[in-house]
């Protein structure tokens, strides 16, 4: 057992933000792409919140951070979108921001999945090791959603569905790296705490 959560610490330990491939976008292409897709929007009704950046200037903030890489050719920041409908604007806004902080949670959380089901696929495991190694992927994303800080609103967008009720769009972003860090602090506790004494053994891979 012992042996099975080093593993698994160790996978963490690599895990890095997923490397992406890159397409330089001049700041006119970023500004035309902004417009074409405010313009669509806008034909279903979405509108900005009164007193915000207006909606093209939104869009092409986030195509901007989309588009930017750091020097080993990682996205810098993490980008989610959640929606959801209320009564209330403050209500479906703050519940819109939960879920696109979810989504952004659940990246994370599928990238440390795909490297455990990588790093185990030839590995054969007794029934209960399995299954704890199921239990660490089923856990990651609710450890990692609850571990990661405010993410940042880059677009929040809302219309009129004329039955009393409002929609709301959020779409949210993260940074990459200092998302990463805390995935992975979230997820090395919870297997630290499986079995006594790992936390010094693990300093050992670092």
């Amino acid at each position: 057992m012992k042996k099975l959560f080093l593993i698994l610490l160790s996978v963490f330990a690599m895990s890095s933000v997923p490397v992406c491939g890159q397409i330089t976008l001049t700041q006119k292409q970023i500004e035309k792409m902004a417009k074409k897709e405010a313009k669509d929007l806008k034909k279903q009704g979405w509108k900005v919140v009164p007193g915000s950046m207006p909606m093209e200037a939104q869009i092409a903030n986030r195509i901007s951070l989309q588009n930017k890489r750091d020097d080993l050719g990682r996205p810098t920041t993490l980008i989610q979108a959640g929606q959801s409908l209320g009564e209330f604007f403050d209500a479906a806004n703050m519940t819109a921001m939960a879920v696109a902080k979810m989504n952004i949670a659940r990246e994370l959380a599928s990238d440390f999945a795909a490297k455990i089901e990588t790093e185990m696929g030839n590995i054969q495991l007794p029934k209960n090791e399995a299954a704890s190694v199921s239990e660490v992927k089923a856990a990651a994303q609710e450890l990692v959603n609850t571990k990661l800080g405010r993410v940042n609103p880059l677009i929040v967008l809302t219309r009129d569905l004329g039955n009393g009720n409002v929609e709301v769009n959020v779409t949210a972003g993260y940074p990459s790296v200092e998302g990463l860090e805390q995935a992975k602090n979230a997820i090395r506790a919870k297997l630290e705490a499986e079995i006594k004494g790992l936390s010094q053994k693990f300093d050992c891979l670092k």
